[in-house]
């Protein structure tokens, strides 16, 4: 993961990034099971076509894990596998 630039800038407020992105637990989020009917083929297609839509960068992970770290012991997400997914434009 590559962050968006060399500059840090502490001034910027920090959560915006973390709106941009939507998770889910233990399964990756929106996912489709479009191309999984294909025999043979189909589970390696379905990843394939999709795996592009998942990259984040550094910015939004990272403040995506301090809002969770924020709400301490009432997250959600505790003992969990978190996959996260930058918004679509289109959404």
């Amino acid at each position: 993961m590559k962050p968006r630039s060399d500059l840090v800038d502490y001034n910027v407020k920090a959560g915006a990034e973390a709106d941009e992105l939507i998770s889910a637990v233990d399964v990756p989020p929106a996912w489709s099971n479009a191309l999984r009917w294909i025999p043979l083929l189909g589970n390696y297609l379905n990843v394939a076509v999709q795996m592009g839509d998942y990259a984040t960068t550094l910015e939004q992970c990272a403040d995506f894990m301090a809002r969770d770290l924020d709400s301490g012991l009432e997250s959600e997400l505790i003992g969990h596998r978190v996959s996260i997914k930058a918004k679509s434009k289109s959404a």
